[in-house]
C-alpha cells in the first residue's frame, strides 16, 4: 500500500522530525525538481550548528531543519550578514514547504576587496600552511609561555600546556586536560565546521574528559583583517545562536585558532567570551568597538607595560621586532 502524503504548509510539530516529515519533505523538494536534501533533525544546539555551517560550506541544495523553532531560524538567516559576499545566499523554505528549513539561492555578485581577495590566495597555498603536528606542538607551546604559571600566567586556571580548569576545586570543579584540535579551512563556514565539530564533542564528552579545546587555524595568519572582521563576530553569534552562551566560552588567538572552554573553568562566565590574539593585531577604530567592544584585548600600549613588568626579554624582544616591522609567519619559538 502506497502512503499519499498531501501537505499545504508545515506539518504538526510531532510529526516534522519522523520520518513522515523526512517523506514528505523529500517529495516537496522533488515536486521543486530539488533532489539535494541535508537532515538535521537536532534541535537547536551545537549539532544544529555544526548541521548548518557544513551544508553552507557544501555549496548547495536545501537544509530541513525539522526541529528548529522561528527563533533559531531566525539566527540562522541573521549571520548572513556577517558572512563574506562569497559565502552569502540562502533563504527559508517558502511556507507550503513541511518542515522548516533553508535553501541556497544565488550567492551576492559582490566582489571582495582586493585585499582580502589576495590574502584568501595566499592562504590557499599549500606552501603557506604548517603541518599540522607542527601548528599543534607551536599552539601549545604558546598555551605553556603565555597562559600558565610557567610563563606569562594570562590565565589562572591553566595548569600547564596540557591542563586547565585548576584552582577551582572549591567550586566543585575538577583540573582536565586540554584537547588540541587543527583545521587547514580558509573560508568561513569550514572554518566553523571543524570548530563545531571539536565543541561538540567537547560538550558531550563532560567536563571530566576535556576543561578546554585550543583549534589552531594557521590558514588565517596573514588574514588579521578577515579574523576580527568577519570571523570574531561569526563565532559569537553562532555560539549565541546554538544557545549555548552559557555553556561555552569562545577565545580567539593567532598564530590563529580558537579556544573553547567549558563553563565551569570560569564560573563568571555567563555568556560567550570572545578574545582575540593575532600577531598582527591592532586595536580597532572608536566606531568599529562601539558595535563590537565585547572580546578586544586592551590598548597594545597597555599590553607591552604589562609584557615588560612579567617577561622584560621578551619585551625587549617584541620592541625590536615591532620596530623592524617584522611579522613573521608561526615565527614563536618552541
Amino acid at each position: 500500500m502506497e502512503l499519499t502524503l498531501a501537505t499545504a504548509g508545515l506539518l504538526p510539530a510531532p510529526l516534522r522530525a519522523s520520518p513522515v516529515g523526512r517523506l514528505a519533505t523529500e517529495r516537496w523538494l522533488a515536486a521543486e525538481s530539488d533532489a539535494s536534501l541535508s537532515w538535521c533533525g537536532e534541535p537547536r544546539g551545537g549539532r544544529q550548528q555544526y548541521a548548518f555551517w557544513r551544508w553552507l560550506s557544501e555549496g548547495s541544495g536545501t537544509l530541513a531543519l525539522p526541529a528548529a523553532d522561528q527563533r533559531a531560524l531566525s539566527d540562522l538567516l541573521e549571520m548572513q550578514e556577517l558572512l563574506p559576499p562569497s559565502e552569502r545566499g540562502f533563504a527559508p523554505l517558502p511556507d507550503d514547504a513541511p518542515v522548516r528549513g533553508l535553501r541556497r539561492t544565488a550567492a551576492s555578485e559582490e566582489p571582495p576587496p582586493a585585499a582580502t581577495a589576495a590574502a584568501a590566495t595566499a592562504a590557499a597555498s599549500a606552501i603557506a600552511l604548517p603541518p599540522e603536528k607542527l601548528a599543534r606542538s607551536r599552539t601549545a607551546a604558546w598555551v605553556r609561555r603565555t597562559l600558565s604559571p610557567l610563563g606569562l600566567r594570562f590565565c589562572p586556571y591553566t595548569a600547564s600546556a596540557e591542563v586547565s580548569g585548576s584552582g577551582l576545586e572549591s567550586f566543585g570543579v575538577r583540573p582536565a586536560p586540554i584537547a588540541y584540535a587543527h583545521s587547514e579551512a580558509g573560508s568561513v563556514a569550514s572554518l566553523l565546521v571543524d570548530f563545531w565539530a571539536a565543541a561538540c564533542g567537547m560538550a558531550e564528552g563532560g567536563e571530566e574528559s576535556v576543561s578546554s579545546i585550543v583549534l589552531s587555524a594557521p590558514s588565517w595568519d596573514d588574514r588579521w583583517g578577515e579574523w576580527h572582521r568577519t570571523v570574531f563576530p561569526l563565532l559569537e553569534a553562532s555560539v549565541l545562536a546554538a544557545g549555548l552562551g552559557r555553556t561555552l566560552g569562545a577565545v580567539l588567538r593567532s598564530p590563529p585558532a580558537v579556544v573553547a572552554q567549558a563553563p565551569r573553568s570560569y564560573p563568571r562566565l555567563i555568556e560567550a567570551g570572545i578574545v582575540c590574539f593575532h600577531p598582527q593585531y591592532e586595536t580597532p577604530s572608536d566606531a568599529w568597538l562601539a558595535r563590537h567592544r565585547f572580546g578586544h584585548m586592551h590598548s597594545p600600549s597597555k599590553l607591552r607595560r604589562y609584557l615588560r613588568e612579567h617577561d622584560a626579554a621578551l619585551a625587549a624582544s617584541t620592541a625590536r621586532a615591532a620596530s623592524r616591522g617584522g611579522r613573521g609567519r608561526w615565527s614563536s619559538q618552541e
